[in-house]
């Protein structure tokens, strides 16, 4: 069976995240693929794996887990200054955010993005309030917020070089991907189209 290409970035890879890959450039719909770093075993496709497909839509490839992401934002803080104060921050993380299985906050946070339209679909327009209570929460599974040292031994990243503070999240869609992704499954011709050139 032939397979399509695929970049592996990183070593020590879970085995069954790349067992997982395998299986997915092995679709005849599969175009090439990647494994991040921090790759592993997904529901159908690893997580940290990405799939190009041609002309189809897999749902499980999507993933539950809708808009995951990491961000690292770095600090103007000197870095000795956290070592020295790493309750307070600890204590920030603790307050500002909401981390579990239905994490969210009594008075919901103020973003713009609660003032888009939400009415793409009745499903969409349900998870809003909800959506809402938990804007800034971080959830479970392998989501967390750290800090950590960053060092830049020239300038890069539009930074000088030299020792910051950094904060990596990664988080997602919570709740919202997975019933939007369990709703794609039941009936996907209510989100695709007919890709085929006329």
């Amino acid at each position: 069976m032939k397979k399509a290409p695929y970049t592996i970035f990183g070593k020590d890879l879970d085995p069954a995240a790349i067992s997982q890959m395998e299986d997915a450039v092995s679709l005849p719909v599969a175009v090439r693929g990647a494994l991040m770093p921090d790759a592993h075993m997904g529901y159908g496709l690893p997580i940290g794996g990405v799939l190009a497909v041609r002309d189809a839509v897999i749902p499980y490839a999507v993933g539950v887990d809708i808009a995951c992401r990491m961000k690292l934002s770095v600090i103007s803080i000197p870095y000795d200054d956290y070592e020295t104060h790493k309750q307070t921050f600890r204590e920030a993380i603790e307050t500002r955010t909401r981390f579990g299985v239905g994490g969210e906050f009594p008075r919901p946070k103020d973003h713009p993005v609660m003032d888009e339209d939400w009415n793409i679909s009745p499903l969409v327009s349900s998870l809003k309030d909800t959506a809402h209570k938990q804007l800034g929460t971080s959830g479970s599974g392998n989501h967390f917020a750290e800090f950590g040292r960053l060092m830049l031994s020239r300038d890069d990243l539009g930074l000088k070089a030299g020792e910051y503070l950094a904060f990596l999240t990664h988080s997602g869609s919570r709740a919202r991907g997975q019933r939007l992704q369990s709703i794609i499954q039941v009936w996907p011709n209510a989100f695709t189209r007919n890709l085929e050139s006329p």
